[in-house]
């Protein structure tokens, strides 16, 4: 990590294991007050996520329920990346496990930080463009996961009535997309 001007780290805390992330409390000096802060900081493997287009040009989407705010979310598909794993063949994985959809051209929209204000790890993002329905969904238990297929006009549809909510998600559809339209550069 590189010296900061503003915090310095004083010490990190013990890690506890949350299942999907390791937390700890991190120390530091708030050089600006001289006051010493504690900072949660959590740490993920990364994960990878898929705009996924059908041969058709229909846009390969789910539903599923999100604990954090005990709703229904549509999303792009997407999951952790396993160890050792390399993130498009973990897009990959996680497209046909969740949709039963496969192949197409693939490329890289590069990658976002999760959430840097308190966590670690990196959300990578990619475009698939002629996948087709090759296999049934293989969910994982705490997984149930509706399949959409949607057309890029309700794709709009969905960002303007803010059916779109997942940062992830909207960050992988806006690399593709222009859903906002209002601002021309």
């Amino acid at each position: 990590m590189a010296e900061n001007k503003f915090w310095k780290l004083l010490r990190k805390g013990e890690t506890t294991d949350l299942k999907l992330f390791k937390g700890r409390f991190d120390f530091y000096l708030n050089k600006r007050t001289g006051k010493e802060e504690r900072m949660i900081v959590m740490h993920s493997r990364d994960a990878a996520n898929v705009l996924a287009i059908t041969k058709e040009g229909k846009i390969v989407m789910v539903r599923q329920f999100r604990f954090g705010i005990e709703e229904d979310t549509i999303e792009v598909p997407g999951g952790l990346v396993e160890k050792g794993e390399d993130p498009m063949i973990a897009a990959q994985r996680e497209l046909l496990e969740e949709t039963g959809y496969s192949g197409g051209e693939w490329s890289s929209l590069g990658y976002i930080h999760s959430n840097p204000v308190y966590m670690r790890g990196m959300i990578h993002q990619y475009l698939a463009v002629g996948v087709e329905k090759t296999d049934a969904q293989e969910l994982d238990a705490g997984e149930n996961i509706e399949v959409l297929e949607i057309d890029p006009e309700e794709l709009k549809v969905f960002y303007k009535n803010e059916s779109l909510r997942h940062p992830h998600t909207m960050t992988c559809v806006s690399k593709v997309f222009d859903l906002y339209e209002k601002v021309k550069l």
